[in-house]
This record gives structure tokens, C-alpha cells and sequence, in this order.
């Protein structure tokens, strides 16, 4: 026969327990500790690092896309001789962004290679992967940072140069 209780009935009586009386509260912690959380497996932690890791490589792409598109457009605003130094960052920008898809794919072969091995060297590679994330995000960070300044010379450039057109 099942229960009449809800399932979360021991969190319903905490909370009606400190709503009465306040300083029961810590009484009632003690009755009912919160659940601690699930251990995090070395296995879930270099899934969870290897998604993320694509999501990232999947934005540098993006961008590096994207800003092809914009080079390459016809209608695309261009500038005097006297600016053009600013599309050095392209240059700088695609460098950085190609170096995070790089140690992204170092990620993935990180994740790759902890599905065959021993447990015994789940962890290892799971530094090795967390030492690849970081580079990943540092470089990724970068490259953002490079196209945002790009954008705010360009941004001052169409503001108070006069001789280009709108």
C-alpha cells in the first residue's frame, strides 16, 4: 500500500517547523540534514568538461566564421589606407581562436582515451584534460577580447571619421 505522505514530506515539516517557531530551525536540520550531494566520478567529470569544451570550440568557430562573412561582404564598410592596420586583430583574433579549437580537441581525445583505459588512470587523464580546459578557455578568452577591441576601433572609426559613408 503506498504512502498518503508526500515524497518530500521531511522537507514540508522542516519548513512548517521553522515557519511556527524560528529558532527551531536548527532543530529541525538536525532532524532532517539536507541530502548530501551525489560523489562527482572522475568518468561524469570528464563528460561534463568535454561538452563544455565543444561548446567553446563551437563558438570559436562561430566567429571565426562570421568574420570571414564580414571581410568578404561586398556591402561591408571598408576603411581609408590610413586605418586599415586595424584588420591586423583578423589576423590576431583567428590565431588565438584556432589555438582554443586546438586544446579543445585535445579535450576531446582526453575524454576519447579515459573510455578505454584502466580505472587506474582515469584520473590522470582527467588532469591531463582539466590542464587542456584551461588552455582552451585562456585562449578562447583571448580571442574574444581581440575581436572586441577590433570592434571598438571600428566602433571610434565610423563615429569620427568623416570621409567614410554610412
Amino acid at each position: 500500500m503506498a504512502s498518503p505522505l508526500p515524497k518530500n514530506w521531511k522537507k514540508m515539516l522542516a519548513a512548517l517547523l521553522a515557519r511556527v517557531n524560528p529558532s527551531r530551525v536548527a532543530a529541525a536540520e538536525q532532524m532532517f540534514p539536507p541530502p548530501a550531494p551525489p560523489p562527482v566520478s572522475s568518468e561524469n567529470a570528464l563528460k561534463t568538461v568535454n561538452e563544455e569544451s565543444n561548446r567553446i570550440t563551437g563558438w570559436s568557430l562561430l566567429i571565426i566564421g562570421g568574420s570571414l562573412l564580414a571581410i568578404l561582404d561586398k556591402e561591408y564598410m571598408k576603411t581609408d589606407s590610413d586605418f586599415k592596420w586595424i584588420y591586423f586583430l583578423y589576423i590576431l583574433g583567428w590565431l588565438l581562436l584556432c589555438l582554443s579549437v586546438y586544446w579543445g580537441q585535445r579535450v576531446t581525445r582526453s575524454y576519447l582515451a579515459s573510455l578505454f583505459v584502466s580505472k587506474d588512470y582515469i584520473d590522470a587523464t582527467a588532469e591531463q584534460a582539466n590542464i587542456c580546459f584551461q588552455r582552451q578557455i585562456k585562449w578562447f578568452t583571448g580571442g574574444v577580447i581581440v575581436f572586441a577591441l577590433w570592434m571598438i576601433c571600428f566602433l571610434l572609426l565610423w563615429i569620427f571619421n568623416l570621409n567614410t559613408p554610412i
